[in-house]
């Protein structure tokens, strides 16, 4: 896709399944594409997700909006001062919208430098439409795929909780609980107690032993957090987990290596499912997993 006052290319799928789509996927759908998008600010930030589509040919739109919004408008409201124009965008960033789409087809024929320069400066996506778009459709289609999303991560995020309550019952230990995790993530996991050793290790990606360099210094570093949440230098999403009421240790699930991919709703409800098993575990598994996981987690390097 070409963003750098390019056209946006069809040759895009929507997002990945039970995520919101993005700027960048509702402007390649065919209802969007016919009208020549064409993204001219903000290009750094099509990756923003869409969670709703809001027509306006208000001046204050902002007042209506959530955050998250794709905001389609055929220019007639924009204030004709430059100072007006920027607080149209001001109020359209500051509630969080996702992107602004003007038509250049009839108050306009090229975007107003105002609002360009408006739109760059606050990091809001503005794309210009060339030909006419019938944005009840726009609307009607997007809010589809939206649903449709939302969805597929119902019933994903039941799938999680099936699977978890399903090892809880049987009883399965540390190692089999993060395993599960991993798989169903796609990250590493490791089970650390209060003295940041490592007890348990599944990788994805990456050895045991890569992921588990220096990582004493590293967990000290990454704060403890009351509940899953992201924390510390390297971006790690951590859970507390507990045994007879007091904190024991914590899960860690490590950003994904190389894409980088950030950390998604999915990802917490995975965590925060592993977090709740193996409290449970530690409280029905009596053999101390600090001297059997440790034993484990050397076997794993020496055979690597």
């Amino acid at each position: 896709m070409s963003t750098q006052g390019g056209t946006v290319s069809e040759n895009r799928e929507p997002g990945p399944a039970g995520r919101s789509p993005t700027v960048a996927d509702v402007l390649a759908l065919p209802v969007l594409a016919g009208g020549g998008p064409r993204v001219v600010a903000g290009e750094e930030h099509v990756d923003r997700p869409v969670r709703w589509v809001h027509i306006t040919e208000l001046t204050d739109p902002a007042s209506f909006l959530k955050g998250g919004e794709l905001v389609l408008t055929t220019g007639m409201p924009l204030p004709d001062d430059p100072a007006g124009v920027r607080r149209y965008v001001d109020e359209l960033a500051a509630v969080g919208a996702a992107a602004l789409v003007i038509e250049l087809v009839r108050r306009y024929h090229r975007p107003p430098d105002a609002l360009v320069g408006a739109c760059r400066a606050r990091g809001l996506p503005l794309v210009t439409l060339a030909r006419d778009v019938n944005f009840l459709e726009v609307t009607q289609v997007v809010h589809t795929l939206i649903l449709g999303h939302q969805a597929e991560a119902m019933r994903r995020t039941q799938g999680v909780h099936e699977a978890f309550t399903a090892l809880t019952l049987r009883g399965a230990g540390p190692e089999e609980v993060l395993r599960a995790a991993a798989g169903m993530s796609g990250r590493t996991v490791v089970l650390e107690d209060l003295v940041h050793r490592a007890l348990v290790c599944e990788a994805s990606g990456s050895t045991a032993g890569a992921a588990l360099t220096d990582w004493e210094r590293r967990s000290r570093t990454t704060p403890v957090t009351d509940r899953a949440d992201v924390s510390g230098p390297e971006g790690w999403l951590t859970a507390p987990v507990e045994y007879q009421g007091e904190r024991w240790g914590r899960v860690v699930m490590l950003p994904a290596v190389p894409s980088g991919r950030a950390f998604g709703p999915e990802d917490v409800t995975v965590l925060e499912r592993t977090a709740m098993a193996l409290t449970i575990a530690r409280l029905t598994r009596p053999t101390p997993w600090e001297r059997t996981a440790h034993r484990d987690v050397l076997r794993d390097l020496v055979e690597q």
